[in-house]
């Protein structure tokens, strides 16, 4: 029979190596996740603002307004207003907001707006 061995307290070199390289891992698949996150919060942003500015011209277009700035900020507005055939009053719009900072994008709404003729 040979003798027990006894555990030296303490860790041996390959175990700090591999649980340095663990954590090495898990740090950088933190790290690329937080980055992915504040992409996703600067887009959702400004995906939030651009909705606010073309809802802003639909309010505007439902008001009877023909003259609207294109460029707020740093963002481009675009829209058309269109009357529906045989229906004396009723307008198709369509309002397009685009960004180019913190990557490119737009948002675009569309429908249909009442406006009476004889109204100012």
């Amino acid at each position: 029979m040979t003798p027990a061995r006894t555990m030296a307290a303490g860790l041996s070199t390959v175990e700090a190596l591999v649980a340095t390289g663990l954590l090495g891992l898990v740090a950088t698949a933190l790290a690329q996740s937080l980055v992915w996150a504040t992409a996703a919060r600067t887009q959702s942003a400004r995906r939030m603002q651009a909705t606010q500015h073309a809802m802003s011209i639909v309010e505007e277009l439902r008001g009877g307004a023909r003259e609207i700035a294109s460029e707020e900020g740093d963002f481009v507005r675009q829209w058309s207003h269109t009357a529906v055939p045989g229906t004396p009053g009723l307008y198709r719009f369509a309002v397009t907001v685009q960004w180019l900072d913190a990557g490119t994008g737009q948002v675009r709404l569309e429908g249909l707006a009442w406006h009476h003729p004889g109204a100012q």
